[in-house]
């Protein structure tokens, strides 16, 4: 292969790289958001009877 082919693969696949980990923060950003955050939002709306459970939601949302 001659020098530009070797430089535009190199360019190739440093882009990909930078696709693939923008495309992994984004998974991030959503499973934080989803599992982290929204079951922390819904347990400010729930009964106090419903205390039972609050561990459990706090675990998940530790998990996410």
């Amino acid at each position: 292969m001659s020098e530009p082919d070797e430089d535009r693969s190199k360019l190739v696949a440093n882009e990909r790289s930078k696709l693939t980990a923008t495309y992994v923060n984004g998974l991030a950003i959503a499973l934080f958001a989803v599992g982290g955050l929204a079951p922390m939002f819904a347990r400010r709306g729930a009964s106090p009877g419903d205390v039972g459970r609050s561990w459990l939601t706090l675990s998940i949302s530790l998990l996410c």
